[in-house]
């Protein structure tokens, strides 16, 4: 599956988990979990997306800053996605 592929692949890669250390993250599981069906339907009603997986990076005032979705191996990519959730330099 793409989401253990993610999790197995890029975000072990260090440039990638320097950046994943600087966030407060959450898991939503939606694999052979006791709740998957739930946690489906909270990512399709919360999140307006079926795609798996789906990275979305809020805001401390539960804003969507930016998503990401799908699977990637390319890691400029997916840093970038990341950065866009970072506090910017004033």
């Amino acid at each position: 599956m793409n989401c253990q592929r993610m999790e197995n692949d890029m975000f072990r890669r260090p440039s990638v988990k320097a950046i994943l250390n600087q966030f407060v993250k959450a898991k939503l599981s939606t694999d052979s979990t006791a709740y998957k069906a739930e946690n489906l339907e909270l990512l399709e009603k919360r999140f307006k997306s079926a795609a798996l997986p789906t990275y979305i990076i809020l805001s401390h005032e539960d804003q969507e800053i930016t998503r990401f979705l799908g699977y990637t191996a390319d890691e400029d990519k997916f840093k970038n996605f990341l950065k866009k959730g970072l506090p910017q330099p004033k």
